[in-house]
């Protein structure tokens, strides 16, 4: 097992994370002093029978990346089975996943970023890495005497949100202009951010970023992705990126 994969089920434990789907405690899994529970594993989130005949992946290493294990249960592989995550993740969802709460855990605790059911292979692992490094360091701050950071707002159950989108594409869609002010979705944010005619994020006037990852993590916000952190500044309140992408796209 990779050092890497071992560091990151340490972190769910210290975090009492649940299993990825499954109302079992990582912790009783790992647990030595506890009989072996068969069935429980790490499995693939992008099956390998799926890139294998349908993504016409043949390099074993690449199907068992780090990122795209999860610790689970026979029975959630089974009903995985070869199937995309498209296909099974609204499954899972509509099956297991009535609790809200539990399911914004579920995201937050096994690093899956919104949208990632539709996610090219790659664009997956690059957004999975770096939230298994955000649930990593939480549990080392947590160690060290600090907080976990975990998220406040549900998921929406049916997991319809749109997909996340980079500030250049809402930019080149239209969706925002230079002039725009962002504000954080949090009203307890005080924070001045504009859209410069550069498609840029200026900060209170000082600081200027180029995505809204940066902008977001500039305001150490590392639990959630700049997508769902700003909102735009309209009519006189804020809508959530999110709520103005689904707009356009309705």
């Amino acid at each position: 097992m990779s050092p890497v994969y071992q560091c990151y089920l340490a972190a769910l434990n210290i975090l009492d994370a649940d299993m990825f789907m499954l109302r079992m405690k990582v912790r009783d899994w790992m647990d030595p002093a506890l009989p072996a529970v068969k069935g429980l594993e790490g499995h693939h989130l992008f099956p390998r029978a799926y890139q294998q005949n349908v993504l016409g992946t043949t390099d074993t290493k690449r199907i068992n990346q780090v990122a795209n294990f999860a610790p689970t249960d026979w029975d959630t592989n089974i009903a995985i089975s070869d199937r995309p995550p498209a296909e099974y993740w609204p499954d899972l969802v509509a099956e297991r996943g009535s609790d809200s709460e539990w399911l914004m855990k579920q995201h937050y605790w096994h690093a899956l970023p919104d949208g990632w059911q539709n996610m090219e292979y790659d664009e997956f692992l690059e957004a999975r890495r770096q939230k298994i490094s955000t649930v990593i360091r939480d549990a080392f701050a947590l160690l060290s005497g600090g907080h976990a950071h975990l998220p406040t707002e549900p998921v929406a159950v049916e997991d319809t949100a749109p997909a996340e989108l980079p500030l250049s594409e809402l930019l080149a869609a239209g969706i925002l202009k230079p002039g725009d002010l962002l504000d954080p979705v949090d009203p307890d944010w005080q924070v001045d951010a504009v859209i410069t005619e550069d498609g840029t994020i200026v900060i209170d006037g000082l600081h200027e970023f180029d995505t809204l990852d940066d902008a977001a993590r500039h305001l150490e916000v590392t639990n959630i992705s700049g997508f769902e952190f700003w909102a735009l500044e309209r009519d006189g309140g804020v809508a959530p990126l999110t709520e103005v992408v689904a707009e356009h796209a309705g």
